[in-house]
């Protein structure tokens, strides 16, 4: 059987991929290494995570390439680099390492839009609900700040490859002009073709046109895109397609404990997190992350200080989420200012913060206590998720459904939380009642599976 190979470069990232292909009928399965695929020769789609995006580029590219034979070993036949939404990372020069390990003829199609979080391109620009990406969060992400909103100009600066752009006129003339417009793009030299879309149908449009040219293409695009030329080949199995309950509710009326663990610094999550620990039945647990950037003696205090905390919150009967959060009642910290005044590596203090968080929960969830009464962990930001579950010795997640787009819900593969429910989700996707809507849905999930 010919299988989706599917690279990202972060969990959270998988994870999208991993729902929007479930939601069509596809069975896929998110992994956080190629060293460790439990299950994949079972599933239609396979989704490795190179943990790539705050890498330096030859690091970055080499995990990709990693990625890409251990996909071929799976049986791989079509290949997507998954993206960020928002462009952070190196999405050029891990595009080119791709390109390099493909055959020969291989165009890297890049429709970029994900049209149900409002994420477009339009003339070559990205524009998020409604304001171009330089002017969102995106442009003050703590480790890979996005400065182009222009994205052809952003992978000519990455990718040592020629870019051609394919603009809305194209798209809007039907599948026949689109075709001459790729076609043309391609005898220019393109390897790389940046197309715009604001709809699904705009991104189905394009997947049928590739389809019908029968080339060797690598997807470069959040999921969508992807997701619609799987269909055009005729992937996905509409009794597989999932059934959103309606699990809304308050945290008092379930019964159990879902853990909960805030790793990302933005004001998204803040406001999140904040309303759900106003909650009756929320308990949370505060983690300075200051301390955390250095794993020195003060930081394993602090570790030892939150696990006290939490098991105090787990215990009492009526703890329904116990939130362990690192930037929502405390300083917002810039990681990047305090790696420099500390002298550590870029990206250490991410890594230290959430290597402490693992550490945190998974005492927790280990508590005899909380065997039989379980019903899963939510957590927001890519690399905390990674962190946290390999912790608890996870080797990947079955994804089944979204709660909202681009926050997802899975199940746990291997470990000690092998079997159990989780939803993650970014730091910047979502409104104020995300958090809480996650939570109840893992209730909801959880108890349908018990």
């Amino acid at each position: 059987m010919k299988k989706l190979g599917l690279i990202t470069d972060d969990m959270t990232g998988t994870m999208t991929c991993g729902v929007l292909l479930a939601k069509a009928g596809i069975q896929a399965c998110s992994y956080f290494s190629p060293g460790n695929l439990i299950g994949a020769e079972d599933q239609e789609a396979v989704i490795i995570s190179a943990n790539s995006r705050n890498l330096p580029p030859e690091q970055a590219k080499e995990n990709v390439r990693q990625a890409y034979r251990a996909l071929l070993k799976q049986g791989a036949a079509y290949f997507t680099k998954r993206i960020d939404t928002t462009f952070r990372g190196g999405i050029g020069y891990e595009v080119d390492a791709l390109l390099e390990e493909m055959q020969e003829d291989t165009v890297a199609v890049m429709a970029a839009a994900m049209p149900d979080t409002h994420r477009v391109v339009v003339g070559g620009y990205s524009i998020i609900d409604g304001v171009i990406l330089t002017e969102t969060g995106a442009a003050r992400d703590v480790l890979s700040p996005v400065s182009q909103p222009h994205i052809p100009t952003l992978m000519r600066s990455q990718s040592q490859n020629q870019v051609e752009e394919i603009h809305m006129d194209s798209v809007l003339a039907g599948k026949a002009v689109l075709k001459e417009a790729l076609s043309a793009a391609k005898s220019a030299g393109g390897k790389i073709l940046v197309v715009d879309a604001l709809t699904a149908e705009h991104l189905r449009t394009v997947a049928c046109a590739v389809k019908e040219l029968g080339w060797n293409v690598l997807c470069v695009d959040p999921g969508a895109f992807s997701q619609q030329l799987a269909l055009c080949r005729g992937f996905g199995n509409p009794d597989r397609i999932p059934k959103h309950p309606d699990s809304s509710s308050d945290l008092k009326s379930f019964s159990g404990k879902v853990i909960v663990v805030a790793g990302s610094a933005t004001d998204v999550t803040r406001r999140q997190i904040g309303l759900l620990s106003s909650e009756s039945g929320a308990e949370s647990v505060s983690v300075d992350a200051s301390v955390l950037i250095r794993r020195d003696e003060r930081a394993q205090e602090e570790i030892n200080r939150a696990i006290s905390r939490g098991k105090n919150g787990i215990e009492k009967a009526d703890c329904k989420a116990l939130i362990f959060e690192t930037a929502v009642s405390g300083k917002k910290l810039v990681l990047k200012e305090e790696e420099e005044r500390l002298g550590l590596e870029k990206g250490e203090a991410s890594r230290n913060i959430n290597t402490a968080l693992g550490e945190i929960v998974n005492s927790i969830v280990n508590m005899p206590s909380m065997k039989d009464q379980f019903n899963g962990l939510y957590m927001t930001g890519g690399d905390t998720l990674v962190a946290v579950l390999q912790a608890t010795g996870a080797a990947g997640i079955r994804l089944i459904d979204t709660v909202i787009p681009q926050t997802n819900l899975g199940i746990i593969i291997g470990g000690t939380l092998d079997g159990s429910c989780i939803v993650g989700k970014g730091g910047m996707i979502g409104k104020d009642d995300t958090a809480l809507a996650a939570v109840n849905r893992l209730f909801f999930e959880s108890s349908r599976r018990k």
